[in-house]
């Protein structure tokens, strides 16, 4: 089987995206890009929303699709993790110069931007001094994208070449990690507002989620993002779990085993898994962080988590302890 052309990493955050994302940023053959989707390149703006899966216009979105792809792998951004291992495609003489922090500090960056400006936007072309074009080209680039169930489904279903790695973790330890780490950060009038706004997206096209979703008004900021990780896990997973395309990941089963689960991800993905990478990965366990949660959360949690998995097929994924 061939290496893919590209790998997608889908998922929620606070679910070990990035997590995986740095896992597969030790091949020394693989272009990682972290959310490249939101840095405003003009061609992800051109596709459908992200968030509703329905129909789409294959004519229609696949030249797009394709462009933002194309996009994203010609190009390094400010969202980009640090380069952990050597590269095939960058200069060996980069790190041990320092290029390797300059391009990831803003303040250099933008130094550096007075002879090449496009240093100084989210996102730009590596330059012939730090990375070669020839070798980048040849790259298999990685490109994490959370939360855009559309996108994911569309490219299940269209682009059969490509791996669409997703990575699920229990909705109590999203739920946990959600809570502390991103709504304790943001106004919750907001991201309630917003979260409601989406499962009315969805609503308004699929009568079955709708009636799911039962009174979107009275959801709280968590009941609704857990009913849209739901939504967003449960149709990926739907779509992939036929396809040769497809590669899930349980997000307990890496925090307890990643050797043998990066293992498994890099022959879905054609990519030689190395004693190096072996040693790299192994320290990463962490099984009991990936337990925490379930003395964290209240009853009230409890009985919210229980009611977002029932009838669900996720709820195969975690059986009862």
């Amino acid at each position: 089987m061939p290496t893919p052309p590209y790998i997608l990493i889908l998922g929620h955050g606070r679910s070990g995206t990035n997590w995986l994302l740095s896992l597969l940023d030790h091949s020394p053959r693989t272009h990682c890009r972290n959310e490249p989707n939101e840095l405003g390149g003009e061609p992800w703006q051109r596709l459908p929303s992200p968030w509703v899966c329905q129909p789409l216009d294959h004519d229609a979105v696949a030249p797009h699709w394709d462009a933002a792809v194309a996009w994203s792998a010609a190009r390094v951004g400010q969202r980009d993790h640090r380069l952990p291992d050597t590269k095939a495609h960058v200069h060996q003489w980069a790190r041990p110069l320092g290029l390797d922090r300059m391009m990831k500090g803003p303040k250099l960056r933008r130094a550096v931007s007075v002879a090449q400006p496009t240093l100084a936007e989210p996102e730009w072309q590596p330059p012939r001094w730090w990375a070669r074009p020839d070798a980048l080209t040849a790259a298999v680039p990685v490109l994490k994208l959370n939360q855009v169930p559309a996108w994911a489904c569309w490219s299940l279903a269209h682009r059969p070449d490509a791996m669409h790695v997703h990575i699920v973790r229990h909705p109590g330890g999203f739920l946990n990690s959600y809570r502390n780490r991103w709504l304790a950060h943001h106004d919750r009038d907001t991201v309630t507002r917003l979260n409601r706004d989406r499962l009315h997206q969805i609503a308004a096209v699929d009568d079955t989620w709708a009636t799911r979703f039962d009174d979107i008004h009275t959801l709280t900021a968590e009941a609704a993002e857990l009913w849209f990780w739901r939504y967003a896990a449960e149709m990926i997973h739907r779509l992939g779990e036929s396809r040769p395309n497809y590669h899930l990941l349980i997000y307990e089963h890496l925090a307890a085993d990643p050797v043998t689960q990066t293992r498994r991800l890099y022959d879905a993905c054609r990519l030689d898994f190395t004693p190096a990478i072996e040693r790299a990965v192994q320290p990463t366990a962490s099984p009991a962080i990936a337990r925490a949660w379930r003395n964290k959360l209240t009853a009230e949690d409890q009985h919210l988590i229980d009611t977002i998995l029932t009838d669900s097929p996720l709820n195969t994924f975690w059986p009862p302890q």
